[in-house]
């Protein structure tokens, strides 16, 4: 979240001390320009982004970023488990703030943060993902693979760069 400092003459990044530029109206600012977490609120929807992170090289990162990416150009705003956990944190730790976040409101309001979940590939065969998705599910919050988030009209180019794709068809034995 965006803060103003305590002398209300910066408005700066309360994880990572990152200052809005002078002479920019920080209602325009949509994230934060040094650890990306998305500080808009307003009309454009939002997901939280989850799927595997243990065991995966960086902790998956470079595939949250890259769906983000294209979430983002297709108009929603997203977060994920990586704008509010350090890597190495400890796993049950870190699931508790990766649910708490996703189950944020927005502000001091009763309104859910996030419009939905959006899963990353490989989301079922992971631990944490699993309990998200099934506590989102629960509290009824809508769940989908990223890529049905996507519109119709996504770009081909954009579905064809997108990282780990899923099969359209899988063997059933």
């Amino acid at each position: 979240m965006l803060e103003l400092n305590t002398d209300m003459t910066r408005i700066v990044c309360s994880k990572c001390g990152w200052e809005v530029p002078a002479g920019t109206n920080p209602n325009t600012v949509r994230e934060c320009g040094g650890c990306e977490r998305v500080v808009a609120y307003g009309d454009i929807p939002r997901l939280y982004l989850i799927g595997p992170v243990t065991g995966k090289p960086n902790d998956n990162r470079e595939t949250f970023r890259a769906v983000r990416a294209i979430l983002r150009k297709d108009g929603y705003e997203c977060d994920c488990p990586h704008h509010y956990i350090e890597q190495g944190t400890e796993w049950g730790k870190a699931m508790r703030t990766s649910i708490r976040q996703m189950l944020a409101n927005d502000g001091q309001s009763t309104i859910p943060l996030y419009d939905g979940i959006a899963m990353l590939d490989g989301w079922e065969r992971s631990r944490g993902a699993k309990i998200e998705h099934d506590i989102a599910e629960a509290l009824g919050m809508p769940c989908r693979p990223w890529r049905e988030w996507l519109s119709p009209a996504a770009p081909a180019a954009t579905m064809a760069n997108a990282p780990a794709p899923q099969p359209l068809l899988a063997p059933c034995c």
